[in-house]
């Protein structure tokens, strides 16, 4: 919310800001929530496979 408001006051258009909210949404998902959602996944491999 910060981001939105603080690009709105330095670009002067809500597009812009709008767009910078999504491409920094877009960044957190690939570098925090993909990788870790991968690793999860890597280590309850062993339990959930076994019978």
């Amino acid at each position: 919310m910060f981001t939105i408001a603080w690009y709105v006051s330095a670009s002067g258009t809500i597009a812009d800001a709008v767009d910078m909210g999504f491409i920094f949404l877009i960044a957190g998902l690939f570098t925090l929530q993909i990788p870790a959602a991968m690793l999860t996944a890597t280590l309850a491999h062993s339990r959930l496979s076994t019978p």
